[in-house]
């Protein structure tokens, strides 16, 4: 196989792991994307000094060009053992030992498929020290922030941040804070707050999020049927589903460059939004059940979820997440485009206030 397929099969293993460990395709996200930014910048490195063709990302070293690329490839092994090691709770060890057995099976495999010489343990050792470099840029980056909170403070007031009913915590509302790979601070393009709560524009979000937030019996939903399979094909894990969906465009990147170049691009592009997003936390809602100008109140038994551009909260009743204006018009026009996943991924990072 060449290095390109190597690129390609590591962006798959990282994908088993992450599921083999519970971290997806439902569990966290902001770790998960974590996970495959660093591995991917490791190979990335890893054969960039073998044949250089980019700006090293933290790895500045040449190596050997006889060094074996499938093998530098491998450098995805040692910062997957390492992260998965590192999940928090609520993960338990049984999943992150099968994280880590999924990867150690790959690898064995892998190496297994390389010719022994000079030049596949050239290329082991430089994977290993391409990991080790990022692995040491990143050790600190904050991501240590805990994930949930309990005692984060809720308002009382409309417009105020309070916890999602039956979600009684904040997730991650330190992860702001967390060290971006590519933007100087997590702070350079961040979104302006919603609307404020007695404004037009915020009470045309608040009504249409009762229009089409429903579980269509009670309250009914104005949504159509294209509206909920779309909303219910994004509900996976956004950084395993598109670097799922990158590995099927192999002719895009076309060499081995291109390859590792893409997949460390399709790894690393969630964190402008997450980070840049999550000054304040994501599972939160507006307090009150009524818009100041709205005529009609949401139920207040409804557990809701939030709205692109107001931070309103939609009913959030199975099997139909909701889909607001502005998503929902985008993914129509592009269906499942990389365009309507952004849209998606505001959505769900953008905190309400």
């Amino acid at each position: 196989a060449s290095a390109g397929d190597a690129v390609i099969t590591w962006n798959a293993n990282a994908g088993k792991a992450a599921i083999a460990a519970c971290l997806s395709p439902t569990g966290n996200p902001l770790l998960e994307s974590r996970m495959y930014a660093i591995t991917h910048v490791a190979i990335h490195d890893a054969l960039n000094a073998i044949d250089r063709r980019s700006r090293p990302y933290v790895y500045k070293a040449h190596a050997d060009d006889a060094a074996s690329p499938d093998a530098a490839a491998a450098a995805a092994h040692d910062v997957l053992v390492s992260l998965l090691g590192q999940l928090p709770d609520p993960l338990t060890q049984e999943c992150i030992d099968a994280g880590i057995a999924s990867v150690e099976a790959d690898y064995a495999a892998a190496l297994d498929a390389i010719p022994d010489g000079p030049a596949k343990a050239m290329g082991i050792d430089l994977g290993a020290a391409a990991a080790a470099a990022i692995l040491a840029l990143r050790a600190a980056d904050g991501s240590d922030t805990p994930m949930v909170d309990p005692s984060y403070p809720e308002g009382t007031d409309p417009g105020e941040y309070r916890f999602t009913p039956g979600t009684p915590f904040a997730f991650a509302p330190g992860w702001g804070d967390v060290t971006p790979f590519v933007l100087k601070k997590s702070s350079q393009f961040r979104a302006g707050p919603p609307y404020g709560v007695t404004g037009k524009r915020y009470t045309e979000d608040f009504d249409e999020v009762k229009r089409l937030g429903g579980d269509e019996v009670t309250p009914p939903s104005a949504r159509t049927d294209d509206q909920t399979e779309i909303a219910l094909f994004w509900v996976e894990s956004s950084p395993l589903q598109w670097n799922r969906i990158a590995r099927r465009f192999p002719r895009t990147w076309a060499s081995t460059s291109g390859r590792t170049r893409g997949c460390s691009a399709c790894s690393i592009w969630p964190w402008p939004t997450a980070t840049s997003a999550r000054s304040r936390p994501s599972t939160c809602t507006t307090s009150g059940d009524r818009s100041p100008r709205s005529r009609t109140p949401i139920p207040t038994a409804i557990p809701r979820r939030r709205s692109t551009r107001t931070g309103l909260l939609s009913c959030r009743l199975p099997p139909s997440p909701t889909m607001t204006r502005h998503t929902v018009s985008k993914e129509a026009r592009r269906r499942r485009s990389c365009v309507g996943s952004s849209a998606l991924t505001t959505s769900a990072s953008r905190p309400a206030a």
